[in-house]
């Protein structure tokens, strides 16, 4: 059995990484616009990552795009203790599905991986002679993260660098953005430096820079015209019990993760002068249920705000730095209210460690389905 445990450097792994979720499966689509790395740098590798415990042991699972001489190849792999299983083949493209599921059939894991460039396809089954007991999380999130290629080689990332990466997870057969995304902590041997990501769109953004950990996005609730609308779109949640994606009318909701949170009632007032979105919300007037960071599109952009108390904010274009003032009791018209897809483009750049003190550890090695899924 191997022992995970975080990695201190000062190189990170930048991508979508996110964690703490029940899951069957990770997928990822990635677009590659430029991969330049510095001269003399090792080339890059893409790795969709995961960790799972099969009967007590740890199985660190990849599965990887990287550029080698030239060359675009996908790789497979399976680490137990040091010892790996691994597959290659060339590729072709610059946009790519990484898919990889598990699941216990009679009696054990089977680990199933995916390619796809969209005009040409592959699969890789792999059986381990024990069940799947959980993900494991702690020291190695789940996600896709750009690194070096091999032997815990460290890439610098080249100007111009441009890779996007959007992330799903699975769980009973459906497929969820995750909850929340950070990215800089180096989940695998391998690494990078001079990179920095963006999250927007819908996708995660690497591209050169000089950035740590950062906090892509949190999940969020607003409240309009008594409906809960959550952010990021597309994630899955639970309103008293019954699951739901992007908005619901039920009393009480909370994420789909271990962190136990939930959001009832109207507890905080937002009010702009014309209508504005947040969280993909369009309105003038937002409730919030508890003190907490939205996303609030401001041009071309989407931009974290934190409400703590009922406040107007006036012109729209300085909200972000805007101070807070009392709302008045004046009437509130919250009329012309539509939901549109949105994204976040300018990070909190801010460690996340914080974030997950407090998490029961317990909770993450034990997998246990929810009684009411979807």
């Amino acid at each position: 059995m191997i022992t995970l445990t975080g990695t201190v450097s000062n190189s990170t792994d930048y991508g979508y990484e996110f964690g703490y979720v029940y899951m069957n499966g990770i997928q990822s689509i990635i677009n590659v616009y430029n991969c330049s790395v510095s001269p003399g740098s090792p080339p890059i590798s893409i790795q969709e990552n995961t960790c799972l415990n099969a009967d007590g042991t740890y199985l660190f699972v990849q599965n990887v795009v990287y550029y080698y001489l030239g060359e675009t190849c996908w790789e497979t792999s399976i680490e137990e203790n040091g010892n790996y299983v691994t597959s290659y083949q060339r590729v072709e493209g610059n946009t790519f599905n990484l898919t990889t599921t598990w699941d216990n059939e009679s009696g054990k894991l089977e680990i199933t991986f995916m390619f796809s460039n969209f005009t040409w396809s592959s699969k890789v089954t792999r059986v381990v002679d024990v069940p799947l007991t959980s993900v494991v999380y702690v020291g190695r999130n789940a996600g896709t993260v750009i690194g070096g290629y091999g032997n815990s080689l460290t890439s610098t990332l080249g100007k111009g660098f441009n890779v996007s990466i959007r992330e799903y997870f699975e769980w009973n057969g459906k497929w969820y953005v995750p909850p929340v995304a950070f990215s800089g902590y180096q989940i695998t041997g391998e690494s990078a430096e001079n990179g920095s990501a963006t999250f927007y769109d819908g996708k995660v953004w690497v591209t050169h820079g000089d950035a740590g950990v950062q906090e892509l996005y949190n999940y969020s609730v607003v409240v309009v015209n008594g409906t809960f609308f959550t952010f990021p779109p597309g994630s899955l949640w639970y309103a008293d019990g019954i699951p739901f994606v992007n908005s619901t009318s039920l009393g009480s909701v909370a994420p789909f993760c271990f962190f136990n949170h939930s959001f009832s009632g109207r507890e905080i007032r937002v009010v702009f002068s014309a209508p504005v979105m947040i969280d993909g919300v369009v309105s003038r007037v937002f409730y919030l249920p508890s003190p907490e960071t939205v996303y609030l599109r401001n041009g071309t952009k989407c931009e974290p705000m934190y409400f703590s108390s009922n406040v107007t904010v006036n012109p729209i274009s300085n909200a972000s730095s805007s101070s807070s003032t009392r709302v008045s009791k004046a009437s509130v018209d919250e009329s012309n209210v539509s939901v549109k897809g949105g994204g976040i483009s300018l990070p909190v750049k801010v460690l996340i460690f914080i974030l997950f003190v407090g998490v029961n550890l317990a909770g993450i090695i034990a997998v246990k389905r929810p009684k009411k899924g979807e």
